[in-house]
This record gives structure tokens, sequence and C-alpha cells, in this order.
């Protein structure tokens, strides 16, 4: 039974610290699972329904597209209008043409900060959703 305010957050990227940083603002609040590669990411979404998936654009086994593509076919929910939950994080300014293409919720470019996925995750969770998103105490320390 899932907690109110409580959401499932996959994190895809083989950076470390990104992985810090995610489980530093997430982990205690939610439910966090973070893997490395983009086949991990595919086997994990084909398992359950994340609320927000975000996917650092370098993976060692396969590029952007390709996963968002994979991504499509295993969970087509994550992709549709009312339901996207997929985000990119990335360096590139031109995302915004993989997204729209690929069928992403949002890109939020590097380095990003917690108002960056805060603006996001109200366009992206459902009215209202976005304020249980952060801890007070993780706002404290990021802010």
């Amino acid at each position: 039974m899932k907690r109110e305010g409580v959401f499932s957050i996959l994190l895809a990227a083989e950076n470390l610290f990104i992985h810090h940083y995610f489980s530093r603002i997430f982990e205690r609040r939610h439910s966090l699972r973070m893997t490395a590669s983009g086949g991990d990411a595919i086997s994990e979404l084909s398992k359950r329904r994340y609320d927000l998936v975000f996917i650092n654009e370098y993976l060692p086994d396969m590029g952007t597209a390709e996963l968002l593509e994979a991504v499509g076919r295993c969970r087509p929910d994550a992709k549709s209008p009312k339901t996207k939950s997929i985000v990119m994080l990335t360096h590139r300014e031109d995302a915004d043409r993989l997204i729209s293409r690929h069928g992403a919720a949002g890109v939020m470019i590097k380095p990003f900060t917690v108002l960056d996925m805060l603006r996001l995750a109200d366009r992206v969770l459902p009215p209202g959703a976005a304020e249980n998103l952060f801890s007070p105490d993780a706002l404290k320390r990021f802010l």
C-alpha cells in the first residue's frame, strides 16, 4: 500500500555524484531505486510503475533516444500524455528536440538545482503533489 505523499522514483544514471545527490534528497522520504545502466532501468520499469523516472543522458549501454524508445515499448503509460513521468538529465541545450520526438515529460539541464526539480515535478506530477516531493530538511540542505 502506497503511503500518502510518497512517490516511487527511478534514477538511471552511472554517475555516482548524481546517485548521491538523489539519495540525499529523496531516499528517506520516497521509494528511490537507482540503476547504473539503461538495461537495468528497462528491467525496473517492466516490473513496476514509477511516479518519476530520471534518465541521465550518459549511460554505458545505450543512448537516451534508444532508452526512451525501449521505455515506450515496455511502459507505454510512462509516455502517455496524462501520465508522462520521464525526465531527462542532460547538458545539451537542444534536449527539447529529443524529448518532443521520444515522448519524455521534460528535461533538466545540468547543473540543475532542487528548485529546478521542484518546478519540473510541478508540471509532471498531479496538481499539488509536488508540494510533498521534498522534506523541509532536504530543502534546508540544498537551498
